[in-house]
């Protein structure tokens, strides 16, 4: 087994976004790549039926992508609140948007400690597993510097 693949065979990845179709195409390019996959609707972190925190802690992803939709402000401000939850703070973001140099501007200093890649829709499958290996060799990197928390199979 090649370096890449044991990497992401240890990894997982949460997917929100929306669409539950594009939920499921992008769980399946994850699946396909050696990621584990979880996934939840935006609406429903955002309206509160799915606990983020709750979500979070039992899921424990190490990489998050995050669908920005319009308004971007709003949705912006919403990312930036559920970045602050210690459960969530030391996971790196993949961002997708439609309208990604809005997204960078919105978001202001990007990259950020939070997200770390930006994907711009619609893009390709590969696209979006770079930017997923962008944030595992983000978490990576924190986890050998001792500032990321590490999950109980880490240790």
């Amino acid at each position: 087994m090649n370096t890449v693949s044991s990497v992401r065979l240890n990894y997982s990845v949460a997917v929100i976004d929306s669409d539950d179709d594009t939920r499921s195409t992008l769980a399946e390019f994850l699946t396909h790549a050696g990621y584990s996959v979880v996934s939840c609707s935006l609406a429903d972190v955002q309206f509160g039926t799915v606990n983020w925190l709750e979500f979070i802690a039992e899921q424990e992803p190490d990489v998050l992508v995050w669908d920005l939709p319009y308004p971007y402000q709003r949705t912006a401000a919403f990312l930036r609140l559920m970045c602050t939850s210690t459960t969530v703070v030391e996971r790196p973001f993949v961002v997708t948007s439609t309208n990604a140099p809005t997204i960078k501007k919105v978001l202001g200093g990007y990259p950020s400690d939070h997200v770390v890649a930006i994907v711009a829709k619609p893009y390709q499958p590969l696209q979006l597993i770079d930017a997923v290996e962008t944030a595992v060799a983000w978490r990576q990197r924190r986890l050998a510097e001792g500032t990321a928390i590490r999950k109980p199979h880490e240790d």
